[in-house]
């Protein structure tokens, strides 16, 4: 089977569409997530067809897949987990865990985790770490930023963005991050590399047993945690 290796320069959700489907990594009706970074986009494709996109904001530092490098994983990766689910509009989450804290948009001095948030599992050797990473899609209280490279590695989006795109997507659904540069993109997947029977157990166990419960205490809003 021959395989597109590369994306050019600026490739269009088209063109990554395409792509990913000529390579058998993904089928013509497998709903996907591009992000892409040169147009801090988010495009959610169903059915071969543009259904919904978002402004984002990809990480400051750019693009890579190094612990610690604070840029944001690139290449072909699935929805692992989706936390959050009945949360208000600015709840902040810290360790993946709701906290009491409400934050209403561009306020507090730190930016958080808000309201909703997708995490990611790798599906190729050069983003196996996304998750150890802690590199998600989330909501943000720094929505006056979006559309800029600003985030320390995450996809953030407007709170009622993330909401949209939770209710509109499963576990299991692919996601392919677009670098600015394509040459800082793996190379392009050839065949399924889908997670197998276990990864795809250990998923469901997750999502059932360690996903936190909703929040349930006294709100508070306009605080934040203490930050690390």
């Amino acid at each position: 089977m021959a395989c597109t290796d590369r994306l050019d320069n600026g490739a269009s959700y088209a063109v990554i569409h395409a792509a990913l489907v000529d390579n058998g990594a993904l089928s013509e009706s497998e709903d996907l997530i591009i992000i892409d970074g040169s147009r801090q986009k988010i495009y959610l494709i169903q059915n071969g067809n543009v259904s919904a996109s978002y402004e984002c904001s990809t990480g400051f530092k750019g693009f890579g897949n190094d612990f610690g490098s604070e840029k944001t994983s690139t290449g072909l990766m699935y929805i692992s987990r989706k936390i959050g689910s009945g949360e208000p509009v600015g709840r902040v989450f810290q360790y993946r865990v709701p906290t009491r804290y409400i934050l209403p948009e561009d306020s507090g001095d730190y930016a958080w985790v808000c309201t909703r948030l997708l995490t990611l599992q790798g599906l190729q050797e050069e983003n196996q770490n996304v998750y150890q990473r802690s590199i998600y899609i989330h909501g943000t209280n720094r929505r006056s930023r979006l559309g800029i490279a600003a985030s320390g590695g995450c996809i953030r989006m407007s709170n009622n963005g993330v909401i949209n795109l939770f209710d509109r997507v499963g576990v299991g659904t692919k996601v392919f991050i677009a670098a600015t540069d394509p040459a800082e993109n793996p190379p392009l997947p050839c065949g399924d590399p889908g997670p197998g029977i276990g990864r795809r157990v250990k998923d469901l166990a997750g999502q059932i047993l360690r996903t936190p419960d909703p929040y349930s205490g006294r709100d508070e809003v306009g605080g934040e945690p203490e930050h690390d």
